[in-house]
């Protein structure tokens, strides 16, 4: 399956409400326009709601810990507090198709891959932590 096709089962579940995980591996995601470098980003119904396919990726709201996130975006999109008493900040995810090496998709708890691109995480991961520093410093 290639990553394309496998975004799609992933849309195409969310859309039906269908109670499906995925964990989809990156090297790095952009929150309300900012990269951040990353490993990964779990997708089902509750966690990344609003999932939507793009024309070269995914986006999604989740929820982070304010603390791992820029002082603009917690200011800019607030702090909300669970009813156990976790606070978070609810962001608006965007995921560029090239930066995923990897989808898979979780049923009764076994891992299925869907898809894999060793190549893309090693060619991608550092030239987009890289971008990310670069744009960070810039930012100051």
């Amino acid at each position: 399956m290639t990553c394309d096709q496998a975004l799609d089962v992933i849309a195409t579940a969310l859309k039906h409400d269908e109670p499906w995980h995925f964990q989809v591996a990156v090297v790095g995601y952009w929150i309300d326009g900012r990269p951040y470098p990353a490993d990964g980003i779990a997708v089902n119904l509750v966690n990344t709601p609003n999932f939507a396919r793009t024309v070269d990726g995914f986006e999604c709201d989740a929820f982070f810990p304010p603390n791992i996130l820029d002082a603009e975006t917690v200011a800019a999109c607030g702090i909300i507090r669970s009813p156990s008493g976790v606070e978070m900040t609810r962001v608006r995810v965007t995921v560029d198709q090239c930066d995923v090496w990897a989808i898979a998709e979780f049923i009764d708890g076994r891992q299925h891959d869907m898809f894999v691109n060793p190549g893309v995480m090693m060619k991608r991961k550092y030239a987009f932590a890289k971008y990310a520093s670069e744009y960070r410093r810039r930012m100051v």
